[in-house]
């Protein structure tokens, strides 16, 4: 699921990004997630938050 999480993506787009995915590093970036949030700062705005998920996804 990560390449199609926090995406606007067209369904062509998802269908291609969903098997894309990689259960593997899917799983390392669940984990690596409360770092990166707690990098943001004590009032990350909700584009900060948005940014940081598409990134860990990238």
């Amino acid at each position: 699921m990560g390449p199609a999480y926090c995406t606007e993506l067209t369904l062509d787009e998802l269908s291609a990004a969903l098997a894309a995915a990689d259960r593997v590093k899917d799983a390392a970036v669940r984990e690596s997630i409360g770092k990166r949030f707690a990098a943001l700062g004590a009032d990350p705005t909700l584009e900060d938050v948005v940014e940081m998920n598409r990134a860990a996804h990238r």
